[in-house]
C-alpha cells in the first residue's frame, strides 16, 4: 500500500507540472496530448492495481487443517 502512496504522490506531482505547463502556454498541442495518453496509461495503472487490492483483500483463506481444542490449557 505504501509503494502506491508512494506512485500516487509522484503522478499528483506530474498532473501540478502538466496544469502549470498548460497555464504559462509554452507547449504545443501536440505536447498536451502526449502529456494526456500518458495520464491515461497512469490512471489505467492505478485502476488495475486498485482491482488487484481489491481482490487481494476480500480473498478467504481457508485454514489446511482444521483446529480442535479438546480442553483449555491453564498455565500456573
Amino acid at each position: 500500500m505504501e509503494e502506491l502512496r508512494t506512485e500516487v504522490r509522484a503522478d499528483l506531482a506530474r498532473i501540478y507540472s502538466f496544469r502549470q505547463r498548460m497555464v504559462s502556454a509554452n507547449e504545443q498541442p501536440e505536447d498536451y496530448e502526449e502529456e494526456i495518453s500518458a495520464l491515461e496509461c497512469m490512471f489505467e495503472g492505478f485502476n488495475m492495481k486498485i482491482s488487484k487490492y481489491g481482490h487481494k483483500k476480500n480473498e478467504h483463506v481457508e485454514p489446511k487443517v482444521e483446529i480442535k481444542v479438546a480442553e483449555s490449557f491453564v498455565l500456573a
